[in-house]
């Protein structure tokens, strides 16, 4: 959504919601830079009546707003309050946490304005513990434009579903401490959306961000630009029935400069076949591999050394459904041995 153009000094009026994951999942370390990058991220903009408003949502076990958006109406109040952001800890119920920004964006006793955009920023290390695909798309269909950042273990097909399309303006996948790298990409977006007078959207190569991985077949790595595998553009639950048991560990072994085993726990019969869905970080690609399901393994090869690459298995269940695990990956430097050759990455 954007609003007429009005001349290069006009306000720039939008409510900016923050979802912040405040459980236990994210390390003190982690919760820190996320705020570093929230400020960054809303930096440049004018607040006030109007202009940009902007208010956080923790995610916990109970959502809880830190501030309504009309509370602080000036850039240092607003800087100050989200360094005075502290952590709740909690499980990670995105889902309620959607639901409530429902209501608050919405919402005269939250400060939110009528008629004005609203976009939503969700910066995630992982999965919800509940179902987002409901209150998610409710949210969209009532207008509100949503970003996601993923710092390294979100499942990009769900992910992609989740946000406002298409993905490659709305998706980031980055490590915790390269999010300044998108942070002028993410803002310029946003700013497609709650300003006038703002130039579309460019490319995201040109402003040196990192877009959303596109999904290229193993057997034809140089066709960037179409995708094999079509990506699905219905919401996808999150949380699945207690069938879906798998993948409920990853293990990543057998480190090299050039390559490393993925291994996952346990390997049920109702399970069909398996989707490996590995990219570096950050990154503009990604490449599938497809495993039988009787197999709980495989190598991936042809990797470059000294790099993190973002791993996703997703299980395919008989019955049609999916569940799917992330983990990052290190390759080693040079073509000796070294570093820590496992790394393991557990479901909850």
């Amino acid at each position: 959504m954007k609003l007429e153009e009005q001349g290069a000094n006009a306000p720039l009026p939008g409510d900016i919601l923050f979802l912040l994951d405040s459980s236990g999942s994210v390390s003190y370390y982690e919760f820190s830079k996320v705020k570093e990058f929230m400020w960054d991220l809303v930096r440049p903009f004018s607040f006030g009546p109007k202009d940009v408003q902007t208010s956080i949502i923790h995610i916990s076990t109970t959502p809880t707003m830190e501030f309504p958006f009309d509370r602080y109406q000036s850039r240092g109040g607003v800087q100050q309050a989200i360094r005075d952001t502290r952590q709740l800890m909690g499980d990670t119920n995105t889902g309620q946490a959607l639901s409530y920004a429902k209501e608050k964006f919405f919402s005269n006793e939250a400060g939110a304005r009528p008629e004005v955009p609203k976009v939503l920023v969700w910066v995630t290390d992982g999965f919800s513990t509940d179902d987002i695909s409901e209150p998610m798309q409710l949210l969209k269909d009532m207008g509100v434009t949503v970003f996601i950042v993923s710092t390294g273990r979100g499942n990009y097909l769900e992910l992609s579903a989740a946000a406002s399309q298409p993905p490659e303006k709305h998706l980031h996948f980055v490590d915790v401490d390269d999010l300044p790298i998108i942070t002028k990409e993410l803002r310029d977006a946003m700013l497609g959306t709650t300003g006038p007078g703002c130039a579309p959207w460019e490319s995201a190569a040109g402003a040196g961000g990192v877009r959303a991985p596109q999904i290229i077949s193993p057997s034809d790595p140089q066709k960037h630009s179409t995708p094999r595998m079509k990506l699905r553009t219905h919401s996808c639950p999150f949380a699945l029935l207690s069938e879906e048991i798998t993948p409920a560990q990853l293990l990543i072994s057998e480190s090299s400069p050039h390559s490393f085993q993925v291994s996952w726990a346990p390997t049920p019969d109702s399970v069909a076949a398996y989707q490996v869905l590995y990219g570096p970080l950050p990154g503009d690609s990604a490449q599938l591999l497809e495993v039988d399901g009787k197999r709980n393994s495989t190598v991936v090869e042809n990797l470059a050394p000294n790099t993190t690459y973002l791993v996703t298995v997703t299980a395919i269940y008989r019955s049609g459904k999916e569940k799917s695990l992330s983990a990052k990956a290190c390759t080693q430097e040079g073509d000796s041995g070294g570093g820590d050759p496992t790394q393991r990455s557990t479901g909850g």
